[in-house]
């Protein structure tokens, strides 16, 4: 028997199940569909792929557990199946989270978030450089650990105009916002002092070059890396099941190039100085 209130004793009731599960596979899963209940209270479910389940779980169940605390919701995995229990709204944020989450696999995700109330919006200025750079996916899930949020930078990482930020407490999700603003004024106040360092650098070789009459000439080359299956495409763009940034973003950072996935032609365009575009490939 289990004592407490009704949600503490769901809780348990579900991770009973996830224990017995894991050494009686099917047992509570093997025929078990997809459902999404109406009722005020309950219990919704949603089948996962084995590697959804290992992106959704995280490590050492760390995505599993921002979810649940982000929506509001109990959130276990009983085998390859999603459990969301709790009150309506929370398990609407769960399953749409969740979802979210499914998709940053595969690709960029964009929100409608006129109407909801658990979203806080963070406008990206056009002034900031390396928007992938200030919010790297490990600084990503220190925010989040930190406000009990859900945050993503919506499309394109590396191109992205809004940082969304999700949570059912608009305590934590305010404080989420500001300590991402504050990430920003940061960069684009060490910006400035970058190029002023570089332009003094730069005036400094122009002076010093032994052919008066000459300049040094810096020219970008635009250059292929072809991709050999379609699993390559989801290899290169997915973050890492640890939180680590997809190899597309870590190459463009750690190479000063810029990298442009062609998904139908199945090649990544590579842009930048011809040094650099060949560390990239």
């Amino acid at each position: 028997a289990v004592f407490g209130s009704r949600a503490c004793r769901t809780g348990a009731e579900l991770k009973v199940m996830a224990a017995i599960e894991t050494k009686l596979p099917g047992y509570f899963t093997r025929d078990l569909a997809d459902s999404c209940s109406t009722d005020e209270w309950g219990q919704d479910t949603l089948r996962l792929g084995n590697e959804e389940l290992s992106f959704a779980l995280g490590k050492d169940g760390s995505t599993r557990k921002k979810l649940a605390r982000a929506s509001g919701c109990i959130l276990e995995y009983v085998g390859n199946v999603a459990y969301m229990a709790g009150g309506l709204g929370a398990r609407r944020r769960a399953r749409d989270y969740l979802g979210w989450l499914m998709k940053q696999r595969l690709g960029t995700v964009y929100v409608d978030v006129d109407g909801r109330t658990d979203a806080t919006v963070v406008d990206i200025p056009d002034t900031l450089e390396g928007v992938a750079s200030v919010f790297k996916s490990m600084t990503l899930r220190g925010i989040e650990q930190e406000t009990r949020t859900f945050c993503f930078l919506e499309g394109n990482a590396s191109k992205s105009d809004r940082l969304l930020i999700f949570s059912h407490d608009k305590v934590g999700r305010e404080k989420a916002k500001t300590i991402s603003v504050e990430r920003i004024k940061q960069k684009i106040k060490s910006q400035g002092s970058e190029k002023h360092g570089w332009d003094e650098r730069r005036k400094t070789e122009l002076n010093t070059s032994v052919d008066a009459g000459s300049r040094p000439e810096v020219s970008e080359i635009t250059d292929s890396f072809a991709l050999r299956g379609d699993i390559s495409v989801h290899v290169v763009i997915q973050t890492g099941p640890n939180g680590e940034d997809p190899v597309v973003e870590d190459v463009e950072h750690s190479t000063g190039t810029k990298l442009t996935l062609m998904r139908d032609k199945g090649f990544i365009q590579i842009q930048g100085l011809a040094e650099k575009v060949a560390q990239a490939k």
